[in-house]
C-alpha cells in the first residue's frame, strides 16, 4: 500500500469519526439540567423531582436536597412531578408496639405531583430549570 493511499484512508476515517461526533452532539445525547425547587418561598429541604418523556417511555428521578436538584435528561418535552414530605409536629404513629414513628405528610399540592400539569422543554440551550411552587 502506498503512503498516499494510507494517508487518504486515515484522513477518511478521521473525517468519518468527526462527522459522527458532531452529529451525535446535535441530535441526541443527554443534557445536564439543575435547578432550585421552593415551596411558598422556602427551599424544599428533602424531596424528589421526576421528569417523564411526553410519550411516557422514560422517567428520570433525582433527589431534591436543600432546595437543589441535578439530573441528566434526554432532549424533548418532559412532564414534571415534584414531591416532598415533612414531619407533622406533635404526631406519632404507635401502631407498632413499643415503637413511636413520626407521622409525615406530603406537603406539595397534587397539581405539582400526582395531578401535575408541569411540562418543560429540554433542548440543550437551558441547563437551569427552577421550580418556585406556591
Amino acid at each position: 500500500m502506498s503512503m498516499f493511499s494510507m494517508t487518504t484512508r486515515v484522513s477518511a476515517i478521521v473525517a468519518a469519526c468527526l462527522i459522527a461526533i458532531v452529529a451525535g452532539c446535535g441530535g441526541g445525547g443527554l443534557v445536564k439540567v439543575a435547578g432550585n425547587v421552593s415551596f411558598q418561598g422556602q427551599p424544599v429541604d428533602n424531596g424528589e423531582i421526576i421528569f417523564t418523556t411526553s410519550d411516557d417511555k422514560q422517567s428520570v428521578a433525582a433527589p431534591i436536597v436543600n432546595g437543589r436538584y441535578e439530573v441528566q435528561l434526554s432532549r424533548g418535552t418532559h412532564k414534571v412531578r415534584i414531591s416532598a414530605y415533612r414531619e407533622v409536629p406533635g404526631k406519632v404513629d404507635r401502631s407498632n408496639p413499643g415503637q413511636e414513628t413520626p407521622v409525615v405528610e406530603m406537603y406539595i399540592p397534587p397539581q405539582y405531583n400526582s395531578k401535575s400539569t408541569l411540562e418543560k422543554q429540554i433542548d440543550g440551550s437551558t441547563d437551569q430549570l427552577d421550580f418556585p411552587l406556591s
